[in-house]
């Protein structure tokens, strides 16, 4: 799986838990949102290198 491949399938699930989060939020479940955004902090986290791989890329 390639670095374009990678970012994209994590974009999409971060965005996921942004939704979850919100909807989570608006119904008023303040502690059960945290799971969704300590989810995405752990995840970003982890996969820190492989953004940093990315977005560092420069054109030719």
């Amino acid at each position: 799986m390639n670095s374009k491949q990678k970012v994209s399938i994590l974009l999409i699930i971060d965005t996921t838990l942004f939704v979850v989060l919100l909807y989570l939020l608006f119904k008023g479940l303040w502690f059960e949102a945290m799971i969704p955004f300590l989810l995405s902090l752990g995840i970003n986290f982890w996969n820190f290198n492989t953004y940093k791989e990315y977005f560092s890329r420069k054109e030719k």
